[in-house]
């Protein structure tokens, strides 16, 4: 069991390392193969979806929206091979509109408590920091993404990594706790073993003297008997 868990973990860390690696030095490449493959599946979906929809029974399925559900589908999936760098660039730029609106939010605040008196100039700017990141990544969303994929490659690197340090340091601990163990449980089944032996033959040379005093008085009262006389009546 803790063998089948060991090489689980092992195998685990090594997918995580190898996403990782390929992340971090292919990420163009990884960022447009997952956009085709999420593309193929929404098609696919989409097909099944349209299938379902022609195939049945109209009178007793009237609501169900299988059809627009499906076309919905396909369009996207063609949508995103067709424009796959616009998609890869999308999440970036929405992150990006993300951190600037954040970024004003603590310019804000900042500003507010500079009026009223206080020191914020750290909270300033870490503002000044945040809406200037959002916008590099709304200006630049296509290589921001591609720094985002190197990223996760670096954090799935770093997790396969530290998973298997982790794995193997903890299976060595646990190998030599079992040696441990067994080696304590053997030791203990040794000395056990003379203990009984011993009180088997104490035992034994207790019961012979037992068996011989018995077998004297026996002989003693036997010879104590008085003898039978037999008379003749005649």
């Amino acid at each position: 069991m803790l063998k089948e868990m060991k090489w689980n973990m092992v195998l685990s860390a090594a997918l995580y390392m190898v996403l990782g690696l390929i992340l971090l030095i292919f990420p163009a490449t990884t960022a447009r193969t997952i956009c085709y493959l999420i593309a193929g599946i929404g098609i696919v979906i989409g097909l099944v979806n349209l299938v379902v929809y022609f195939t049945r029974n109209i009178t007793r399925n009237y609501y169900r929206n299988d059809f627009v559900t499906g076309l919905m589908l396909m369009v996207l999936g063609i949508f995103v091979i067709y424009r796959v760098d616009m998609v890869i660039a999308l999440v970036p730029f929405i992150i990006g509109l993300c951190i600037i609106v954040s970024g004003l939010f603590k310019l804000q605040g900042a500003l507010d408590v500079q009026r009223m008196g206080g020191n914020a100039v750290l909270i300033l700017g870490l503002a000044v920091v945040n809406v200037v990141v959002g916008i590099l990544m709304v200006i630049n969303p296509f290589d921001s993404a591609i720094l985002l994929y190197r990223l996760l490659g670096v954090g799935l690197l770093f997790s396969g990594l530290t998973d298997l340090a982790s794995t193997l340091y903890l299976s060595s601990k646990m190998h030599g706790y079992m040696k441990k163990m067994s080696e304590a449980d053997g030791a203990i089944k040794v000395t056990e073993i003379p203990a009984e032996g011993a009180s088997g033959e104490e035992g034994m040379e207790g019961s012979v003297p037992v068996r011989e005093t018995t077998a004297e008085g026996q002989a003693e009262q036997d010879s104590q008997e008085p003898p039978i006389i037999c008379t003749d009546d005649r």
